[in-house]
């Protein structure tokens, strides 16, 4: 069947419109969710200074969370991008927060946690968390399902920058809080609670808490 070309005008226009308005809802949607595009250009200069300074170590500490959208009041301001840079220099640590509400002043703090990560540096960067897994009874035997990620969870990132070396670390809090699925226990909760990963977090939270408490 032969097509007048003035029937397809029609036709093309609106599938050209209709093509232009997925893209930018895509683009708004992608924007929206980038909860730290508000601080990362602070948050990049800061440690762009301190590399300036030469400091021994740097880190940057925060915790996202996929899968939620946080929105602000019109009348007040809501925390919802947080991060923290901690570093060392001259034998001294310091911890200073970042987030689209206020600038906060750094502050001096304990070198428990950054001591940690140097002198745990290598098993850090390299460790993995073992995903949630349960027993399956079955009729002729018994199987093990895995569940590897899930579409709500929260993580712990570290950024780190030590000398030359530039590492991230990565911890699914959900590979560390599940102790089951609600009906079976995770076999592999108590292993991932003796990693190394959950004493990191452990101390970051406690950092970050006292910080929050002293600022």
């Amino acid at each position: 069947m032969k097509h007048n070309k003035n029937d397809l005008a029609p036709s093309l226009l609106l599938q050209f419109f209709l093509i232009a308005s997925l893209i930018g809802i895509s683009s708004l949607t992608c924007s929206a969710q980038d909860e730290y595009s508000a601080i990362d250009h602070k948050v990049n200069n800061k440690i762009a200074e301190l590399e300036q300074r030469k400091a021994d170590m740097i880190v940057c500490y925060y915790e996202p969370c996929y899968g939620s959208f946080m929105r602000t009041s019109p009348d007040s301001c809501t925390a919802y991008s947080v991060k923290y840079v901690l570093w060392q220099i001259k034998k001294k640590s310091f911890i200073q927060r970042f987030d689209n509400c206020r600038v906060y002043k750094p502050v001096q703090m304990n070198p428990v946690l950054l001591s940690f990560i140097q002198n745990n540096y290598a098993k850090l960067t390299t460790e993995k968390l073992k995903p949630l897994a349960y027993k399956i009874t079955g009729n002729l035997k018994d199987s093990i399902k895995e569940i590897l990620w899930v579409d709500h969870s929260c993580h712990y990132i570290f950024e780190i920058h030590w000398g030359s070396q530039r590492d991230a670390i990565d911890i699914d809090s959900f590979r560390l809080a599940e102790s089951s699925d609600s009906t079976h226990p995770n076999l592999n909760f108590a292993a991932n609670q003796k990693s190394i990963l959950c004493e990191l977090t452990e101390l970051a939270s406690n950092e970050v808490l006292y910080y929050s408490k002293s600022k």
